[in-house]
């Protein structure tokens, strides 16, 4: 199998890579892939894929990281998953230790996602979804979808990205201070930097 979903010994069927905002297909995860392995073997093509693995994965003998997939064959390596599941899967560290962190993130996990990344990411907010609102304590999660948004939607539902990336500060600061000033200790300056 390639880089591709495998649906029995008749059926293979590609496994998209991006698209566009009309869910129009520009590449396949193979595509992606193969150009990325002909412009550097061993993770140097400085393309998206490569770069994830390089920050994610562990180092190989090698020097180099450890694949998280064979990029000819698609096969992936069971252990390279697991030790990204393990070190970088936030969702899958937040279900683990929400015990501990469920507390001490109670109302501070702010999520945006566009319902058309361009790389699917979106389809892993929706896993990220599912377990803050049934996670115990409350995660009280603020969690913005921007219908057919792609990658880098802000949480602006007003304005197109390239918009909303412009003023995402401007958005944000106050809602920020809002925090400072209610979660401030007892005593603290809360007005000489409000203006």
């Amino acid at each position: 199998m390639r880089s591709g979903v495998e649906i029995g010994p008749w059926k293979r069927t590609p496994k998209p890579g991006y698209r566009d905002f009309r869910d129009h297909l520009y590449a396949t995860f193979e595509d992606r892939n193969l150009v990325e392995l002909a412009i550097g073997t061993r993770g140097r093509s400085a393309g998206q894929h490569d770069a994830w693995a390089s920050v994610f994965g562990p180092v190989g003998d090698d020097g180099y990281y450890k694949p998280l997939y064979d990029k000819l064959t698609g096969a992936i390596d069971p252990d390279v998953a697991g030790y990204w599941r393990d070190h970088y899967d936030l969702r899958y560290i937040l279900q683990r230790d929400w015990a501990t962190l469920g507390p001490k993130l109670r109302g501070k996990i702010h999520l945006t996602s566009g319902t058309m990344d361009n790389g699917y990411l979106n389809n892993a907010m929706y896993q990220m979804e599912e377990f803050l609102m049934r996670a115990a304590p409350s995660s009280e999660a603020e969690i913005v979808y921007g219908e057919r948004r792609e990658h880098c939607f802000t949480g602006d539902t007003e304005h197109p990205n390239n918009v909303g990336t412009r003023t995402v500060h401007q958005r944000y600061m106050p809602a920020m201070a809002q925090w400072m000033i209610k979660t401030a200790p007892a005593g603290a300056d809360t007005k000489s930097w409000v203006y």
